[in-house]
């Protein structure tokens, strides 16, 4: 049996070697202070904003989803006589009378009609407080409030309406405004007798 042969010197010159553990704790120190560093970079987040986007005609819109409670087929609503034209009715909402606004009339966009694609966003804070009829309902994304440009919409003094536009075109509007504009507080008629219209095909 051929006896192996032990390289003395380089086991000796491993197990004393003092460099190794300096070299392994300076890494770890640098480790350390470059996790430090980072909350002091978290400070300086840039403030954000999360929507649902919608399209009103060929316009592309959003709200804050923290004021929108749910988004909902448009299956029937009853008419009001004797109000703006941007209220387009009203419609039975699990029991309760919620009405029902086309922004696009008072945002004055163009308005292509109600189709069996539309949909309606129900806003409020703690409950429904009205609901926006829109062509579609697109996506929930998270926009970067400082890239956000002011708009100033004049039309129908709907300015106080729109937060500001995205760089692709999306205008975000003000759902705090929304909800606390007196032209879109309706008070709808008494529940009796109330009977929901089919909506035209």
């Amino acid at each position: 049996m051929t006896k192996r042969s032990v390289d003395w010197a380089a086991l000796i010159a491993q197990v004393n070697a003092p460099a190794a553990a300096p070299v392994n704790d300076r890494a770890q120190l640098e480790e350390r202070a470059r996790r430090l560093a980072r909350p002091a970079e978290s400070a300086r987040t840039v403030a954000t904003l999360e929507v649902v986007t919608f399209g009103l005609s060929r316009g592309r819109f959003a709200l804050p989803t923290r004021l929108v409670l749910e988004a909902l087929r448009l299956m029937a609503f009853t008419p009001i006589p004797r109000t703006p034209d941007f209220v387009l009715g009203v419609t039975n909402l699990r029991g309760g009378i919620l009405p029902i606004l086309d922004l696009r009339r008072a945002l004055g966009v163009a308005a292509s009609g109600i189709t069996d694609l539309s949909r309606l966003l129900v806003l409020g804070r703690e409950e429904a407080e009205f609901a926006l009829v829109v062509d579609r309902v697109n996506e929930v994304v998270t926009l970067e409030l400082p890239s956000l440009v002011k708009a100033e919409l004049v039309d129908r003094g709907a300015g106080n309406l729109v937060q500001g536009i995205t760089p692709d075109g999306i205008s975000v509007l003000d759902g705090d405004a929304l909800l606390d504009d007196p032209r879109f507080m309706v008070a709808a008629p008494g529940a009796d007798g109330l009977e929901p219209k089919e909506r035209a095909r």
